[in-house]
């Protein structure tokens, strides 16, 4: 077996050194293959555990794309992009959107009873958590205040309406919001008569009917 002369070149800088490969490894007109051997793994040392070193990647122009310093802290021009295993600590700069694979559930997992935190830009319910449907209609939010606020309310609470001339009845309790034994006791049902009077009613599920409080008009 022969070796090229650029090969024989790299191995005698090596041997020259005392093994330690000294100056840049370049791949003419050909991939640049590192394979290490079955169950081996490769190894890429940094300078120094901190912030000071990095491993960097760079595009043909030699503007720097991605980067992973000494602290295991990875940074790339164009965001983070899935999939991503393992633990990630600090900031992913230009991350603002995690997509799942297509097909596949998009999962925040806390290991063992560890908390999943999201957190909020600001504590004056001016930043939110925003739930969108397919077509980036807004479904439901909840601010840093801790103000949910949702398109569709289902129990233990709901609104409901319609002209009940007076106090709904059992029967229209139930076909607004559900049976009594259904939705459980507890249940809160607000009831707008769209009659002319307007009038608010509570509804109160005790698990077996609806007790129903009458509102009274503010003065």
């Amino acid at each position: 077996m022969s070796l090229t002369k650029d090969i024989r070149d790299l191995k005698d800088a090596i041997i020259e050194n005392g093994g330690v490969l000294m100056g840049g490894l370049v791949a003419n007109a050909a991939d640049l293959v590192i394979t290490a051997a079955s169950a081996k793994n490769i190894i890429m040392t940094l300078g120094a555990n901190d912030t000071s070193k990095k491993l960097s990647i760079l595009d043909s122009d030699s503007v720097e794309v991605c980067k992973i310093d000494g602290n295991g802290l990875i940074t790339t021009a164009a965001g983070l992009a899935g999939p991503t295993t393992g633990t990630h600590t600090g900031v992913v700069a230009g991350a603002t959107t995690i997509t799942a694979a297509t097909g596949e559930d998009l999962s925040l997992i806390a290991d063992g009873d560890e908390d999943v935190v999201v957190k909020m830009g600001d504590a004056a319910g001016a930043n939110k958590v925003i739930f969108k449907d397919s077509a980036n209609a807004t479904m439901a939010t909840l601010d840093s205040n801790g103000g949910f606020d949702a398109v569709v309310s289902t129990a233990p609470m709901q609104y409901a309406h319609s002209d009940t001339n007076g106090a709904p009845t059992n029967a229209e309790a139930v076909s607004a919001f559900g049976a009594a034994a259904a939705v459980g006791a507890g249940f809160i049902g607000v009831y707008q008569d769209d009659h002319a009077d307007g009038v608010s009613y509570l509804c109160v599920s005790n698990g077996t009917n609806y007790d129903i409080f009458t509102g009274v008009a503010a003065a």
